[in-house]
């Protein structure tokens, strides 16, 4: 039988909803956050979609949180995307400084700076559809000339940081992480493997 919220709301023999079906109706956010409190208890999280500066605090949040109520490992389900530098190594400082292990699970792609978190976690598995995508950052930013050049080299100070964790936790020269961030080059679940990325592939 369907959910609630995804029956017909016209004919058919279901009989009227229940009141609990009613409240899942009315407050379909009920269930999310139960999901979510759910997947907490078990030290589960979820990043998805595109990561923006409040689904960063979140994460971290989440990750600080875990680390103070237990010793167990953290596992972390990533399915996203950001061009952020700044949400990547405020994720990848925080796992850093952990006092427990954190598994990444790769699941649907992963790409942009959140292939970053796995220069740093303990553990990294990615599904067997699972991609990863190599990409540059592409923030943008305006002003004075002189502002704008002193962004730059400072930006791109920060993206050879990043790209020196993934070299060193991969193995490959430094000079084949950028030549493959900026061919935008995909991996497949094996060639992630074979690539350094993740340990192996599973669930």
């Amino acid at each position: 039988m369907p959910p609630p919220w995804a029956r017909s709301s016209t004919g058919g023999s279901a009989g009227p909803a229940t009141e609990g079906e009613r409240a899942a109706v009315s407050d379909p956010g009920g269930m999310a956050d139960r999901l979510l409190a759910a997947m907490f208890e078990r030290r589960l999280i979820m990043l998805s979609g595109p990561v923006d500066p409040a689904r960063t605090a979140d994460v971290v949040a989440g990750l600080l949180t875990l680390d103070a109520l237990g010793d167990e490992p953290i596992d972390v389900r990533v399915d996203a995307h950001s061009d952020s530098l700044d949400a990547a190594f405020s994720l990848m400082d925080t796992i850093d400084a952990l006092g427990v292990p954190v598994r990444v699970v790769c699941a649907g792609l992963v790409s942009g700076t959140m292939v970053g978190l796995l220069a740093v976690a303990e553990g990294r598995v990615i599904a067997p559809h699972g991609r990863i995508r190599m990409t540059e950052p592409r923030d943008s930013f305006g002003g004075r000339a002189v502002d704008v050049a002193s962004r730059a080299a400072h930006e791109q100070e920060r993206l050879e940081l990043f790209q020196r964790r993934l070299a060193e936790r991969t193995g490959h020269p430094l000079e084949h992480i950028e030549a493959d961030m900026q061919a935008g080059r995909y991996l497949s679940a094996e060639e992630a493997v074979s690539y350094g990325l993740v340990d192996a592939v599973g669930v």
